[in-house]
């Protein structure tokens, strides 16, 4: 990219937060994150433990449904420990604040916890493997418990925590146990300005948003175990919870996909990208439901966003070549086939 070019976006980006980002979190400063109507959905609410946090709240739900089972000693356990290990103050400082951070994080490794894939807060207490979504809650739990300014918040694909009181506002990575601007993750995870303006991505997660992330999961879940019906049913209440969970709209598209209901995939898709338009993905299989409706010129478009948003996946390139081939276009499909086949070689050597 011409470095003139690169500053001017670095200066618009920057430029955007500082009239636009910044606004949204002073007025959250004002604001309880906490809304508990959410809990009129929870039943049989286990007593047995020592805390009551919306971590603590998660795995009720997990458990209501049936996918899981677990107590909840090792959370208790880790808020005693920090309890034990952070000064409490009415006010702190930026230094303050790292520091609480870093003995959660070492709390975290010293009981073992290991990152890796993980779906549900219940699998990863009792595995001990947690992703970042289970992480970040270990720290939204201990944070609630300890009344510690702590909140979620997500990007694409991605959560991390924030710390956000009258002094200080600013962001934790919880794997890699660093402080991380808001731009940098605008530029890690191509958050497009959309997204940002719709509140989508990179705000503070009230309690429902956390929720909804939860039935989003239990979703993901069913649909890895082939039970569409419930992973329909757990994607609406995500959705219900917050209608603005573009992932969840991405993933209930691709399982009425799975039930052949094109239709209402189709709206699922087309919801995912007006609330990110940089997805990649919601683009390419929007693609193909226009594909498999006959609409061919319609379908082309799709893959070329599709393409143009991420020119290193092989299958954009494999996929409209079959388009193209149907129009009567051998010559452009040959060469999509071919720009398709050396990306995906490409990808199988740099693999390795």
């Amino acid at each position: 990219m011409n470095i003139l070019v690169k500053r001017t976006l670095d200066a618009l980006i920057a430029g955007y937060f500082a009239t636009n980002v910044f606004a949204i979190e002073v007025e959250s400063k004002v604001e309880l994150r906490h809304d508990f109507s959410y809990k009129n959905a929870i039943v049989n609410i286990d007593q047995t433990s020592k805390y009551r946090t919306i971590a603590h709240d998660m795995i009720d739900i997990e458990k209501k449904s049936g996918l899981t089972k677990t107590k909840y000693v090792l959370l208790d356990s880790l808020i005693d420990e920090a309890k034990k290990s952070i000064c409490i103050k009415e006010f702190y400082s930026k230094q303050d604040a790292l520091k609480i951070l870093r003995t959660i994080n070492q709390i975290i490794l010293k009981n073992g916890f290991t990152f890796d894939e993980c779906k549900l807060l219940s699998n990863g207490l009792n595995t001990r493997k947690i992703d970042c979504d289970m992480t970040s809650t270990i720290y939204l739990g201990i944070g609630e418990a300890l009344n510690l300014p702590i909140s979620v918040v997500n990007v694409p694909g991605h959560e991390f925590v924030r710390w956000q009181d009258y002094n200080n506002v600013f962001n934790w990575e919880t794997i890699s146990a660093k402080e991380i601007s808001d731009l940098n993750y605008v530029i890690l995870y191509d958050v497009s300005l959309t997204s940002l303006k719709k509140g989508v991505f990179l705000k503070t997660l009230n309690d429902k948003e956390i929720l909804s992330n939860v039935y989003f999961n239990l979703g993901s879940t069913c649909d890895v175990n082939g039970d569409f019906h419930d992973a329909i049913k757990y994607y609406n209440l995500s959705l219900k919870l917050n209608p603005n969970n573009q992932v969840a709209h991405f993933n209930l598209g691709n399982t009425l996909l799975k039930e052949e209901d094109t239709a209402q995939a189709f709206q699922e898709y087309k919801k995912s990208i007006d609330l990110d338009p940089n997805d990649a993905k919601a683009h390419f299989n929007k693609a193909v439901v226009l594909y498999l409706n006959g609409k061919l010129d319609d379908a082309i478009d799709g893959f070329n966003q599709s393409i143009n948003l991420n020119p290193r996946d092989s299958d954009g390139y494999f996929a409209r070549a079959n388009v193209l081939l149907k129009q009567g276009y051998p010559c452009n499909a040959i060469k999509d086939y071919i720009t398709g086949i050396g990306i995906f070689v490409y990808s199988l050597t740099f693999r390795r």
